[in-house]
């Protein structure tokens, strides 16, 4: 099934240096840094199809990143037209319910934030994004990996909780409560 709306990257291998081994948790590192020089990347189209030009060098790096999937890279980019098939995973979510611990009721007031542990040392972890789910006090963090996820859950008038949840791989879905005081 097309991806449409996937950010296409190139990178050059001395960028790539820095993080490692490639992986799911280390491409999507990557690609946070990278968007911010590049707030701008070539996107798929509606059959999933992009286009680069101007790619001179041999052994770039080419990354694909979706919503709801996995980033992925594809190593060893020569120049020159070619067709490529780049094949995505779907995420892993976390579907995430915050409770008043006493009378165990939705907090409405409720905000969440979530960062990727990704088990490399890397001086910042991936912020995951974070949508309203499907009631009050219903969250979803999409991305969370296959290593770590560190959420962090704060609302007027309780005590914030920070919760470190363990990988999944996809298509799991995870789903927590947490109950604040």
């Amino acid at each position: 099934m097309p991806v449409r709306g996937a950010a296409v990257f190139a990178l050059k291998p001395q960028f790539l240096g820095n993080f490692g081994a490639h992986g799911p948790d280390s491409n999507l590192s990557i690609i946070e840094h990278v968007r911010k020089d590049q707030p701008r990347p070539n996107e798929t189209d509606g059959e999933g199809r992009f286009a680069l030009s101007g790619l001179e060098l041999a052994n770039l790096q080419l990354f694909v990143d979706a919503s709801g999937f996995e980033p992925r890279c594809v190593p060893d980019l020569t120049p020159g037209p070619q067709e490529l098939r780049v094949v995505v995973m779907r995420s892993a979510p976390l579907q995430l319910t915050v409770l008043d611990r006493q009378a165990h009721t939705p907090i409405a007031t409720a905000s969440v934030e979530a960062e990727r542990n990704t088990g490399l040392f890397l001086d910042e972890a991936p912020r995951l994004a974070v949508a309203p789910g499907d009631g009050p006090a219903r969250f979803t963090v999409e991305r969370i990996g296959t290593f770590r996820t560190d959420v962090v859950v704060t609302a007027p008038g309780y005590a914030s909780a920070a919760v470190a949840v363990p990988g999944a791989k996809p298509p799991e879905i995870v789903e927590l409560t947490i109950e604040l005081e």
